[in-house]
């Protein structure tokens, strides 16, 4: 997550705090905002931009087919081999 306070002034720097997750020390952001009041009293302009930056977490299980592992045409055909197989090993003719 990152925070950005600006005010528009130009001998002003914006202020730019990095967290590595959503619990956010706003102790420097406030005190930075304090320090800017008499300028927003004076009509300048204060704006804090929140960006969350989102990460795909890895550690979730992937989506699986909604058939799970094999489907039935799948398994139709598997035992359609075991039978040729069969035919071909014991020389019958399959009806």
């Amino acid at each position: 997550m990152t925070v950005v306070a600006f005010v528009n002034d130009r001998s002003q720097r914006d202020l730019t705090k990095r967290f590595d997750s959503t619990d956010m020390d706003w102790t420097a952001i406030e005190k930075q905002l304090l320090m800017w009041t008499t300028l927003y009293h004076l009509g300048k302009e204060l704006r804090l931009k929140i960006s969350l930056n989102y990460t795909k977490d890895s550690s979730l299980p992937l989506k699986h087919d909604k058939r799970g592992k094999t489907s039935i045409i799948k398994r139709i055909l598997a035992d359609r081999d075991v039978l040729i197989d069969a035919k071909d090993t014991s020389g019958q003719t399959l009806v």
